[in-house]
C-alpha cells in the first residue's frame, strides 16, 4: 500500500479515503518470494484518465483518477462497463469482476451489515463499506483506501483495494507504469506447493513454453514452470510428449525420469536425486504442486536436460520460454522407415464421398497429433511428426464439396490442404490410428456441464475408511478419514467426457468445470448463451444423511418434463442409459423426470437436457470403485460419448 498524499476534488469523496504508515508484518517463508516479473502489453492501454461517481451515504461525487487495466495471469480481463481506478495511489477494481469471476474467489456481500468477504487459498478478507479497518482471518488491519460503491457509465460496482486483497488472499501482484494516466496491474494465481500436511502458496516468474530442438510446446494448458528461489522448475509430465519423449515413473518413494537410457531419480521423501545411478543431495529439487485444476510434480530445468546431454539450456523470463536444443544423434530423425521415438507414419489415405459427404482419411499406425485452420474456402490439416509410407491419389472421388486436396511433406509434418465450397461446415475426428475429416458435416454443440463446486457443503461422500487413489499411480489422493469431493468425480467424468465428444467431431462447451461453485441460474444462461443444441449434466447421487455409508446404488437418468423438449430430452436419456449399463455391472435406476435447473431444457435453449447420475458417493463399494476411480471415469465418459454419436447420427472412434 502506499501512503495517501492527493486530495480529493470533493471533501465528500475525501472522507472515504485514509491514509496510515503502513506497518511491516512477517508472513511465513513464502511471503518473502520475490514478485514475479511481468511483460505488460502497451498496445491495449487506454491514455485517458477516467472519471468515477463516488457514493457515500445519499450523495454522490465525481472523482477522476488513472484508469487501470487489470490483469489475470498476464492476460488483460474485460470488465462490464467498468474499470480499475488509481485513488490516491491505491488500486481499487471491482471485486465482483476481478476476485469473483476471474480468481474464483468465494465473495459474500451482507447489504445490510456493508460487510464484503473474500475467501482463497485458505484465506479470508473482510471489508466494509467506507471504512478503512478490514479483518484478515479475524486479524485487525488498518487500510489505505476504504471500499466503496463507485459508478462508471450507470454501472454500479463495489469497488475494493487491489492489492491489499490479493496479497492477503495469497494471489501474486505486480504494477507496471505506462503512462501518466494510465496502469497496469497483474493478479497472479499461486502454485499450491504440498509438502506433507502443509500447503505453501508461491508465486514467481512463469515459464510457458519449453522450445526443444526447434519444438515449441506450450505449458499453458496445464501447469506453466515457474522460476523461484532462483530456480526454474518444469511440470515432468511435459517431459513425455513428443519430441521429447522421455518415460515417466511415479511411485510413493520417487518420481523417475528416463529418456534414450539416460535416467533420473527424484525421492520424495528428503532432497536426494540419483543421477545414472549416483546419488546427490540437492535443495527443492522437487516440488509437489497444485495449479488451478491441474496437479503435477515440478522439476529441476537445467538438472532434468543436463542428464539428457543436451548442448545448450537458455532461459528466458521475459519471453517466459526455455530453449533447448540437442545436436547428432538419430533419436528425433524421420524417414519412411522411421526412427524416431514415436515411430509413426502414414500407411493408407483414401478420398470418398461418404453419405453424401466429402471424407478424407488418413490411416496411420497410431493417432498422430494434429491441429487443423479454417477459412471460408480452406481447411488445412496438420498431422505431427509422421512419414508417408504410402503415395496418395485423388482417384475415385466424386465431390460434392471440395474443389481439391493436396498432400505433402512439411518438414517433420504432411499437410493436407482441401479446398472447399465457400462457407460448407466441416468436422474431423480422431482415434484408433485415424484421422479424418468431413467436409459437408456440421458440428452437433454439446454443453457437458459438472455438477457442484469443490466445496459446495454436503456434496461428498462419507469419511473413507481407507486411502483413495484416483489414478492408480501410488499416489494417494483421498487420505483415510477423508470425503471424496463429488466436484473430483464429476471434472474427472466430465474431462474424459468432453476429450471424447471433441475427438468424434462434436463441439463442447465445458460448464462448471472450475473449483468454484457456478449457480444454476448462471450456468443456465451460459449453456444458451454458447447456442448448445443439447447439454449432460455430470453427477454422484447421495442418500440417507450423507455422513454414513448405506446400500442405495445404481445409475439413473434425469430429464425435465416441459413441452417444448421432453420427448427429445427422454430419448436421449434413454440412449445414454442404455449405454451406460452395458459397462460396469450396477443397478439400473431407469429414466426418471423431475423439475431440475440442469434438465431444462426450455431455460437453456436446448433441443435436449438431461443429467446423469453415476454411481452412489454414499455407497461405500460404488465410492471406493467407481466415485473415486479414474478407471471408472473414463470408462462412463466413453459410454455416454458412444450413446452421444449414436443419438446424433455420427460415427464413433475409439481413441
Amino acid at each position: 500500500m502506499r501512503k495517501i498524499t492527493e486530495s480529493f476534488k470533493s471533501k465528500k469523496t475525501e472522507e472515504l479515503l485514509y491514509s496510515w504508515k503502513r506497518g511491516i508484518k512477517v508472513f511465513s517463508t513464502i511471503c518473502c518470494i520475490s514478485m514475479a516479473t511481468v511483460t505488460f502489453t502497451e498496445d491495449s492501454i487506454p491514455i485517458q484518465a477516467e472519471t468515477i461517481a463516488v457514493k457515500q451515504g445519499e450523495e454522490t461525487n465525481e472523482w477522476t483518477g488513472k484508469k487501470v487495466v487489470t490483469q489475470i495471469d498476464g492476460k488483460n480481463i474485460t470488465m462490464d462497463n467498468a474499470t480499475g481506478i488509481v485513488v490516491n495511489d491505491t488500486y481499487m477494481v471491482p471485486y465482483e469482476e476481478v476476485f469473483e469471476d476471474y480468481l474464483e474467489a468465494n465473495c459474500t456481500y451482507s447489504e445490510s451489515a456493508k460487510t464484503l468477504i473474500l475467501e482463497a487459498n485458505e484465506e479470508k478478507v473482510k471489508l466494509t463499506v467506507d471504512s478503512d479497518i478490514a479483518y484478515v482471518n479475524e486479524e485487525k488491519w488498518q487500510i489505505e483506501a476504504a471500499p466503496f460503491w463507485g459508478v462508471i457509465e450507470g454501472k454500479e460496482k463495489l469497488y475494493v483495494p487491489a492489492e491489499f486483497v490479493a496479497e492477503k488472499l495469497n494471489f501474486g501482484f505486480a504494477i507496471q507504469t505506462i503512462g501518466e494516466n494510465a496502469d497496469t496491474i497483474n493478479i497472479m494465481t499461486p502454485f499450491q506447493l504440498k509438502k506433507e500436511d502443509e500447503t505453501i502458496y508461491i508465486t514467481g516468474n512463469t515459464i510457458d513454453k519449453l522450445v526443444f530442438n526447434n519444438k515449441t510446446l506450450s505449458l499453458t494448458n496445464s501447469i506453466p514452470g515457474i522460476q523461484w528461489n532462483g530456480k526454474v522448475y518444469i511440470p515432468c509430465s511435459i517431459l513425455a510428449k513428443a519430441p521429447i519423449y522421455a518415460k515417466i515413473t511415479k511411485t510413493k518413494e520417487a518420481v523417475t525420469i528416463n529418456r534414450a537410457g539416460n535416467e533420473l531419480v527424484f525421492y520424495q521423501d528428503n532432497n536426494l536425486v540419483e543421477i545414472a545411478g549416483k546419488a546427490k543431495e540437492m535443495e527443492e529439487a522437487l516440488l509437489k504442486v497444485e495449479y488451478k485444476d491441474n496437479a503435477d510434480y515440478m522439476v529441476l530445468a537445467e538438472l532434468v536436460f543436463q542428464t539428457f546431454g543436451v548442448n545448450s539450456t537458455k532461459i528466458n523470463v521475459n519471453q517466459k520460454k526455455i530453449t533447448v536444443k540437442k545436436s547428432g544423434g538419430t533419436y528425433l530423425s524421420l524417414s519412411t522407415k522411421p526412427k524416431n521415438a514415436s515411430g509413426n507414419y502414414i500407411k493408407k489415405i483414401v478420398a470418398k464421398n461418404s453419405n453424401k459427404k466429402d471424407m478424407i482419411q488418413f490411416t496411420c499406425k497410431k493417432t498422430p497429433n494434429i491441429s487443423v485452420k479454417s477459412t471460408s474456402k480452406k481447411i488445412t490439416l496438420t498431422i505431427k511428426n509422421v512419414s508417408i509410407d504410402q503415395g496418395y491419389t485423388e482417384k475415385g472421388l466424386d465431390a460434392r464439396y471440395t474443389n481439391s486436396i493436396t498432400v505433402k511433406k512439411s518438414g517433420k509434418n504432411v499437410v493436407c490442404t482441401i479446398n472447399k465450397q465457400s462457407g460448407k461446415n466441416f468436422i474431423y475426428q480422431y482415434g484408433n490410428g485415424k484421422v479424418r475429416v468431413i467436409v459437408g458435416a456440421t458440428p452437433v454443440r454439446i454443453a457437458v456441464d459438472c455438477g457442484h463446486g469443490a466445496n459446495t457443503p454436503g456434496k461428498r461422500s462419507p469419511k473413507m475408511p481407507c486411502n483413495i487413489d484416483f489414478e492408480g499411480d501410488g499416489i494417494i489422493d483421498v487420505k483415510k478419514g477423508q470425503s471424496i469431493r463429488e466436484h473430483q468425480g464429476n471434472v474427472g467424468v466430465g474431462k474424459f467426457l468432453a476429450k471424447e465428444l471433441e475427438r468424434c467431431g462434436f463441439y463442447v462447451y465445458r460448464s462448471a468445470f472450475g473449483s468454484t461453485d457456478v449457480s444454476l441460474s448462471g450456468r443456465q444462461k451460459n449453456i444458451k448463451a454458447h447456442n448448445c443444441k443439447y447439454s449432460i449434466s455430470v453427477h454422484f447421487n447421495a442418500a440417507g444423511n450423507g455422513q454414513t455409508f448405506n446400500k442405495a446404488s445404481g445409475i439413473e437418468v434425469y430429464y425435465h418434463r416441459d413441452k417444448s423438449s421432453a420427448k427429445s430430452s427422454k430419448s436421449m436419456a434413454q440412449a445414454v442409459l442404455k449405454e451406460m449399463v452395458k459397462g460396469t455391472k450396477q443397478l439400473n435406476r431407469g429414466v426418471k423426470t423431475m423439475a431440475l435447473a440442469l434438465c431444462n431444457a426450455k431455460t437453456m435453449g436446448t433441443q435436449g437436457s438431461i443429467l446423469v447420475e453415476c454411481a452412489f458417493m454414499t455407497n461405500l463399494h460404488e465410492a471406493k470403485t467407481m466415485f473415486g476411480n479414474q478407471g471408472y471415469w473414463r470408462e462412463t465418459a466413453k459410454e455416454i460419448a458412444k450413446a452421444m454419436c449414436d443419438y446424433c447420427g455420427v460415427t464413433y472412434i475409439e481413441e
